[in-house]
């Protein structure tokens, strides 16, 4: 295949199925298909990313022109009635938990906004950027907002800042992981763009929840980068690119033309089908396993719960804090909290402290814990 450059999304593609990229960015034949897929949700993600780098680019202020920006892109074209509601109250929140912080930095001096919707690599489709390679690895994206920001001890760190509406944050290792490769794709590319800062920072700002932040060291960055140089290699040397079917068919474009979907269902390999619904066919064997890990978990939970149990007892009935062998430790924590009975703690003060009766004492449960 012939593979113009790599991001988050082509990278995630070429794994998920060889076909759909060859498909999406090689085919050279008549556009037949026509997507059923519900693109409502990234709809309204889009137009809270266009609201936001308007608000940035028009160096605007105030939470009444934010809005004003969004429901000028619903009068181009309107979401669902929920969609709107639900961005509306979004972006609201996020100026009051996010923008309100970040200006009083802006005012302060702090922080500075480098450049909204930032561009990275050639991007052949409109004839813009400049080749950015690394590894030998073409590059190509967009970063929503890049941020400076420097301490009270001067210390200077460049933000790349990724907005999110999804309606869940994702899970905190998902955003640490090492070999996460939204992050570490733009994190190679700030640094290629902006370099000689202190460090740099990835920031998740989801606009539901807030701000996410997680870094690279350059080893970790380097080892990424030889991670795509072999992605890159096996796609470019695809003559036959393989159809893979999984979760990530419920978003395909391409439903109608994947033989290995067609076959899927037919032989019954992709469980609880309903005509017509794809997204019950696909997520029903995800639902499946998701119970099947459920269950297990709980009953490795259980399982846990009478281990714990076991050893507890082991340290109680040989008044043990902790025990050792080759393998493992444990420990009996201490109780969070004990009671005292205040006559007995007086009786012990003024038995070895009799001055103590000529002052006033104050004796408090934290004093006494201490």
């Amino acid at each position: 295949m012939d593979v113009q450059h790599l991001n988050k999304g082509r990278i995630d593609m070429i794994l998920n199925c060889p076909w759909k990229y060859w498909r999406s960015y090689c085919y050279d034949g008549d556009e037949k298909t026509i997507s059923t897929v519900d693109y409502s949700a990234a709809f309204l993600g889009n137009y809270a990313h266009e609201a936001l780098e308007d608000f940035y680019n028009k160096g605007l202020v105030k939470k009444a022109d934010l809005l004003k920006l969004f429901d000028d892109k619903n009068e181009q074209s309107p979401l669902r009635v929920d969609d709107y509601t639900a961005g509306r109250q979004m972006l609201e929140d996020w100026y009051d938990k996010v923008f309100t912080i970040y200006h009083e930095e802006i005012k302060s001096g702090k922080r500075k906004t480098l450049g909204v919707e930032v561009q990275f690599g050639y991007s052949p489709r409109n004839d813009t950027g400049e080749e950015m390679t690394i590894a030998g690895v073409p590059l190509h994206g967009y970063i929503d907002r890049v941020d400076e920001f420097v301490d009270d001890n001067g210390k200077r760190t460049l933000e790349v800042v990724d907005y999110k509406s999804n309606r869940q944050p994702k899970p905190r290792v998902e955003i640490d992981d090492d070999y996460n490769a939204e992050v570490n794709i733009y994190l190679i590319a700030a640094r290629k763009l902006y370099p000689d800062y202190d460090d740099y920072v990835f920031v998740y700002d989801f606009l539901r929840w807030g701000l996410f932040k997680t870094s690279r060291e350059k080893e970790t960055l380097l080892d990424y980068a030889r991670y795509m140089k072999r992605v890159y290699a096996y796609a470019e040397q695809l003559n036959d690119p393989p159809q893979k079917v999984g979760s990530a068919c419920t978003w395909c474009n391409y439903q109608g033309e994947c033989d290995a979907l067609q076959e899927a269902i037919e032989s019954g390999t992709i469980a609880n089908k309903e005509e017509g619904n794809l997204e019950a066919t696909v997520m029903g064997s995800v639902a499946r396993k998701h119970a099947e890990i459920s269950a297990l978990a709980s009953a490795m939970y259980r399982r846990k719960a009478e281990l714990e149990s076991q050893m507890k007892t082991f340290l109680q009935n040989n008044d043990m804090m902790s025990f050792t062998d080759e393998t493992v430790q444990i420990n009996l924590r201490a109780k969070k909290s004990d009671s005292y009975d205040l006559n007995v703690v007086f009786d012990e003060l003024l038995a070895s402290h009799p001055e103590l009766l000529k002052s006033v004492v104050s004796v408090t449960k934290g004093k006494l814990d201490k």
